[in-house]
């Protein structure tokens, strides 16, 4: 089958905090160098004794008087010593055969080459690493690392302060110079979109005919936005809720996800856990749902209604509504949008609008929003300290005068900064990566069967199949409710309901046929990828073509996702070429935050998806969910209106939870999600980039069962085929795995941290080196690698998204700094290492004029969306 697919006008762009030399300036060629040199001279070494060796024990089992001196020369050989007069000297040389004197003669002098290299090693490696801290200095001066530096941790930050301010030659603690090197590896090499360490912005496709402007041609022109930590805002609000002024003035509205079940209300509660709810529908309930309307109103209003509906006395009508509110069949709207784009603002507006009780407040968010609005015009590290230091203070007071008791201050993060591309970035032509973008199609349609959600949609199915019916349709709350009494019963279905269980191994004998299928389609597609034998340089390179044919013949219960998020590094010369570092659900993730930080640098810009299959509404939701990174301008035009939100979207593009539907789809075998009010199906989408397991217990529902898997590559995951690391001994060496002219996988070395070679007590600098170079040497990895250390049950769990050694680690081993920050990384007990490849190499970065040479990651949105519909149509 023939699909089609588009991408975007603009994809997402992040480029590294600092220049690639700054941290590559701190490597010593040299130094490897040596190192290979006097590896090589060990082993010549090596070889030359082993046959000396052999040759004297031939002779000295000959016996004869010399036979003494023969045995202490082969000693002297075998323990390297300089060899002496009494054992080495014209007699001897004569009782010996030509070949071994010119043996022993050669072993001297690569003895002495060898022991010249290994001083010189001492000397170098001596020099290397006095040498390595003017460069680190230098680095960590740079006013930029140190803005972010403010920020990520503030302790770290009076460190360098305090070390700058000593005398040039004054050596930092080895302690602060690792933990430096780590950041700088991290800034340099790495990407990510909650820090001013990254520079994000969009980028436009160039049209072929356009000259191309070239990142080399322009420097990086960037600005920078300031946020309050969203998490506090909501909290405040909470809290501020109850405040009597306040709480008069609070919209209340009926529980978007509240159904009218026979005589009884259905909901769900309030509090992180969401509690299924019912509520026996009484007459003074309906006197309150019908009061509130299906608008909502404010609260005042609403109270004198149903003491107006009651005859009750308007205290009792208050506390009657405010005791639904608490139970959640009805809920105080927050004062203003979740989206809204500066909800510090919001606040401020809100709390003004109860003066004077609230005049104290006010003057302290007043306060505060000139602080942060303040913070990225300053330029001086030890400024922006204070700054951030006065918001803590700040946060407090409003603390202290909105509820001591009710809100939760961060350790750090108080103040977000966000560094941002003033202009669009212009990008390649998209005619010359047209091969790239196909790739990454063909990718989209594997994931069809690799959808790591899928397991669960089956189980999910055959379940609602046998025990609700063929065919059937249920109210969602109703579904909701009935999957956690199914989780209750059947022992193996939380864990094919976890996206992060690991591969599908213990799925080939599962009792449901379809997931026994599965497995066996996945295991017949990751053989086509892994059979063959890499190439001579270590790649496999399966056929794309053979790829998607397999694809056409899969069952219509295997869709392939509608959207899908790449991210990855451009790298090859003449040639495009693309590596993939993640992928994720598309519909405008990471590009839909990017809009909106550009929005609040007063940057107009666009960034939009696909428009749904016929007949299908895609769906978000407008929940920040307490981060800021959940702040964003959605691409999609609908979304479900969810308890706890307040949209910025008109009532006629908004869902309630109460009106979704779920029925049975007998031809696909899986469940749908429909729309009772608008009789089209829903699917939900999160481009939020707040990790699945953050979310509510029901949101996490709608995406498992119905929607757009959030995460489809789980760090420490190949996308073809993982290794069982219940069952791993020694080494596992993974070859690269390229599309076409996509890698998918980079070269991969897996091992327990046991396997490393660890510093032998009183070993110097050099000694330890030199261990771990031929170590590196013997498994064929590389000098420079990503490195994760992960505890085994967390990847094969799923909790790997709860450990920040998750995110991998920049090593270079000719810098004698991150040698030091790897070997920190093998004291976890336990623990397994994962070895990546660094590609594309840092020469081949993007340079961007005086900025320099930076890594950079390209966000690609694919879209097909019509494929598995059209597939349905058809079968």
């Amino acid at each position: 089958m023939t699909t089609t697919f588009s991408t975007p006008d603009t994809f997402g762009v992040r480029i590294g905090g600092l220049p690639v030399p700054v941290l590559d300036d701190m490597r010593s060629p040299e130094l490897w160098h040596l190192v290979d040199t006097v590896l090589a001279g060990e082993r010549r070494l090596g070889a030359a004794e082993a046959e000396l060796s052999d040759a004297l024990y031939e002779l000295i089992g000959r016996g004869g008087p010399a036979k003494p001196r023969l045995v202490a020369l082969r000693r002297a050989v075998h323990n390297r010593r300089d060899l002496a007069g009494r054992y080495w000297n014209d007699e001897v040389r004569a009782l010996l055969p030509p070949a071994v004197t010119d043996g022993v003669r050669s072993w001297a002098g690569l003895l002495a080459a060898h022991r010249d290299d290994t001083a010189r090693l001492d000397e170098l490696v001596e020099h290397q690493a006095a040498g390595q801290y003017p460069l680190l200095r230098k680095a960590v001066a740079d006013p930029g690392f140190q803005h972010g530096l403010v920020l990520s941790s503030p302790a770290l930050y009076e460190q360098v302060r305090k070390w700058l301010a000593r005398p040039d030659e004054a050596l930092p603690d080895r302690s602060l110079a690792l933990r430096l090197a780590k950041y700088l590896a991290r800034v340099t090499m790495k990407t990510s979109p909650f820090s001013t360490f990254t520079v994000s912005g969009l980028g436009v496709w160039r049209d072929a005919d356009a000259p191309a402007a070239g990142p080399a041609e322009a420097g990086l022109d960037v600005t920078t936005v300031a946020e309050l930590n969203v998490w506090v805002v909501q909290q405040v609000v909470r809290r501020l809720s109850r405040h009597p002024a306040l709480a008069a003035r609070m919209r209340i509205r009926l529980n978007p996800g509240a159904a009218l079940a026979g005589e009884r209300w259905e909901f769900l509660g309030p509090g992180s856990e969401e509690p299924l709810r019912a509520l026996p529908a009484t007459a003074a309930v309906a006197a309150c749902v019908d009061a509130v309307g299906g608008h909502g109103r404010v609260h005042a209003e609403a109270a004198r209604e149903v003491a107006a509906r009651t005859g009750n006395d308007l205290a009792a009508a208050d506390a009657y509504l405010g005791r639904l509110v608490e139970l959640g069949l009805l809920e105080a709207e927050r004062p203003f949008p979740d989206q809204a784009l500066n909800p510090l603002a919001a606040l401020r507006d809100w709390v003004a609008g109860a003066l004077p009780d609230t005049a104290e407040l006010v003057r302290e968010l007043d306060a505060l929003a000139e602080r942060v609005s303040a913070y990225p015009a300053l330029a001086d590290p030890a400024d922006r300290l204070r700054c951030t230091t006065a918001v803590e203070a700040g946060l407090r007071r409003v603390r202290d005068l909105a509820g001591p008791d009710h809100i939760e201050l961060p350790a750090k993060n108080s103040v977000i900064e966000n560094a941002l591309l003033t202009a669009p970035l212009t990008g390649p032509a998209r005619r010359d990566w047209q091969p790239v973008l196909r790739d990454l199609d063909v990718v989209r349609r594997c994931y069809a069967v690799l959808d790591p959600a899928l397991p669960g949609r089956v189980a999910l199915a055959d379940t609602f199949a046998e025990r609700v019916g063929s065919g059937a349709t249920v109210p969602f709350l109703a579904f909701h409710r009935a999957v956690q009494k199914w989780l209750r019963e059947d022992p193996g279905l939380p864990g094919l309901l976890s996206i992060a269980t690991h591969g599908y191994a213990a799925l080939a004998g599962h009792r449901l046929p379809r997931i026994r299928e599965l497995a066996r389609l996945r295991a017949a597609l990751c053989a086509e990828v892994t059979a063959g034998q890499p190439d001579e340089q270590g790649i496999l390179r399966p056929d794309p073509g053979r790829l998607a044919a397999l694809a056409d013949d899969w069952p219509v219960w295997m869709r392939a996702p509608d959207s899908v998020a790449f991210y990855g590094q451009p790298h090859g010369g003449t040639d495009t070429h693309f590596v993939i570092n993640a992928v994720n659900s598309g519909h405008g993730r990471g590009r839909d935050r990017i809009r909106r930080l550009l929005a609040q640098a007063g940057i107009t810009a666009r960034a939009d998806t696909a428009p749904p299959p016929d007949g299908v509404l895609v769906a978000d939701t407008c929940r920040h969910f307490g981060s800021n990174v959940g702040l964003r301008m959605s691409a999609v035009a609908d979304e479900i209106d969810y308890p706890g939100g307040h949209s910025l979207r008109p009532a006629e593009h908004r869902v309630p939870l109460a009106d979704l539907l779920v029925r049975h789809d007998p031809e696909r075998g899986l469940l749908g999600l429909w729309s009772a009010r608008r009789g089209a199906e829903v699917r939900p989408v999160h481009p939020n980039l707040i990790a699945e397991l953050w979310l509510p217990p029901a949101v996490r529902l709608l995406l498992q069962a119905f929607g757009a898997t959030s995460n489809l590559l789980i760090p420490g995951r190949r996308m073809f085929g993982d290794p069982s690391l219940s069952e791993l001994d020694g080494m596992l060496a993974e070859p690269r795995v390229v599309i076409g002219r996509t890698t998918v996988s980079r070269r991969q070395w897996v091992f327990p941290v046991t396997a490393v070679p660890v510093r032998e007590k009183g070993a110097s600098d050099r000694a330890h080196l030199l261990r771990l170079a031929a170590w590196l040497r013997d498994h064929g990895i590389p000098q420079r690698c990503f490195v994760r250390a992960l505890d085994p049950a967390s990847v094969v769990g799923g909790s790997v998204w709860r450990i920040k050694s998750r995110k991998p680690l920049y090593v270079d081993f000719a810098n004698l700094l991150l040698v030091g920050v790897f070997e920190r990384m093998l004291t976890g007990e336990g623990q397994v290492l994962f070895l990546q490849e660094a590609l594309p190499a840092p020469a081949d970065v993007p340079r961007y004029g005086d900025s320099g040479p930076r890594v950079t990651e390209f966000l690609i949105e694919i879209n097909g969306g019509r494929d598995g519909d059209e597939r349905r149509r058809t079968a």
